[in-house]
């Protein structure tokens, strides 16, 4: 759609702009005191147990009596979100082809189409699709592949000899009435026994269920990896599945790394057993930790251990983050898996860390505060390293950079008249070492990008 009349920028934004170009290079060791720049500098903690989970979260409900309304807020749709999807290049020559654009030299984000310069593979519409494309004018297709008919499949990876495919589906997680824990290291728990299912509940079914309700339904975010060394017929060697809905998915050489939230379930039955925790009782729910699916383990779902989900003081929210590390090189290697305590929108990572955001809001919807999850990523090793804050919220993951081990940040908070920008530098603390405050008024931030010092 043409248009006719020309867009002004505003004055105020072009000098905005500038001032953060500038300022960015002297805000590192400088901190402005104001709003937004309180940060989580306590150590991250793991659960450890049932009964600590259950205490944990039962003390944050006692502090904080609103955490229906933030339940809400974290669950959200149980729908996968959609993903970016990338024009299909042209290919004219082998050695010359279009490659998914990325945030970070080195880390691959997915795609719904990829290709290695000689063959093409798409999803669509419950089909893998592999076309040979050179030369252009006699592509043919070589492979296709009918998906599980639960399986709605996203996007793909192509690399090393290899695709993955990444959907999502309703695995059942059912959590078993006596819960067996494996004989090997004590952290899988088996949550399929061979029983009818509809004798099988997460919790005895309530008169009355006050928060949040059951995961019936949350399914899983579900990773095949095949094998391409015979092109027409791609061989099945992996099969993980993460419990929750995508968040998102980087690779970062043979290792993918998968990002899902699920709601975490608070067994109260009704309203007069609700009471009671919030006194002294000992007596507490258990609370299931979120499932995975792991071919290189076993078949069965199992639970991941307690000992596995971390919290930071403060960050008790109504949903875990889960982070899987997949081996892409060996198949046979048990995912590694790290939960946390919180709710998950944006995903920003580096070969090093990966970062997790999400906007809280106040109960009357008037103060926006971001939450910022920092992993550590090694191999496939995963460990959660802080939590910071900031003031707004997050347009999306490019709102997010790092430089020189510190995390760069650009908010809006407010909307209309009311809204104005901020810029928040965080340390190796999680903690803002230097900011930038209330540029741009009654504006908002439409995209930020990062160059070296500098942020436009």
């Amino acid at each position: 759609m043409s248009r006719k009349a020309s867009v002004v920028i505003p004055v105020v934004a072009v000098v905005a702009a500038l001032v953060i170009a500038v300022l960015l290079t002297v805000l590192g060791g400088r901190v402005i005191t104001g709003i937004g720049e309180r940060a989580e500098r306590d150590t991250v903690r793991s659960v450890g147990s049932s009964q600590e989970l259950s205490r944990i979260v039962v003390n944050a409900l006692r502090a904080e009596r609103s955490f229906l309304s933030k339940a809400k807020e974290g669950l959200g749709s149980f729908e996968a979100p959609m993903m970016a999807v990338e024009d299909m290049a042209t290919m004219e020559e082998a050695g010359e082809f279009s490659e998914t654009n990325v945030q970070v030299a080195g880390v691959d984000e997915a795609d719904i189409i990829k290709t290695d310069g000689q063959y093409i593979y798409q999803v669509y519409r419950g089909r893998l699709v592999i076309i040979d494309a050179v030369p252009g004018s006699d592509m043919e297709i070589v492979s296709t592949i009918d998906l599980p008919d639960d399986f709605n499949s996203q996007d793909i990876y192509v690399a090393d000899g290899q695709l993955v495919v990444i959907g999502h589906d309703q695995t059942d997680f059912t959590v078993s009435e006596e819960p067996v824990r494996s004989d090997q290291d004590n952290t899988l728990r088996t949550i399929s026994p061979d029983t009818d299912r509809s004798e099988q509940r997460i919790m005895p079914e309530p008169e009355i269920l006050i928060m949040p309700e059951p995961r019936f339904g949350v399914g899983s975010v579900r990773v095949h990896v095949y094998d391409l060394s015979n092109i027409e017929e791609p061989d099945l060697i992996r099969n993980t599945a993460v419990e929750g809905r995508a968040i998102s998915t980087r690779r970062i050489g043979a290792t993918l790394y998968v990002i899902s939230s699920s709601p975490m379930i608070v067994p109260f039955a009704h309203r007069e057993e609700a009471q009671k925790w919030f006194g002294n009782s000992s007596d507490l729910p258990e609370i299931t930790t979120p499932g995975v699916v792991d071919s290189a383990v076993s078949e069965e779902p199992f639970r991941i251990d307690y000992s596995d989900v971390q919290y930071a003081r403060g960050e008790v929210g109504s949903n875990y983050i889960t982070v899987a590390g997949i081996s892409l090189a060996d198949p046979d290697e048990p995912a590694s898996v790290t939960s946390v305590l919180g709710s998950a929108e944006n995903v920003f990572s580096t070969k090093d860390n990966m970062y997790v955001s999400f906007t809280q809001h106040s109960s009357f919807g008037a103060d926006e505060m971001t939450k910022i999850y920092r992993f550590a990523l090694d191999d496939g090793e995963i460990e959660h390293t802080g939590v910071g804050t900031v003031a707004g919220r997050l347009l999306n993951q490019f709102s997010m950079d790092e430089h020189e081990g510190n995390l760069r940040v650009v908010t809006t908070e407010g909307n209309g008249e009311q809204s104005r920008n901020h810029v928040f530098v965080l340390g190796s603390e999680m903690q803002v070492i230097g900011s930038l405050k209330g540029f741009g008024a009654t504006e908002s931030v439409f995209s930020a990008r990062f160059i070296g010092d500098r942020a436009y």
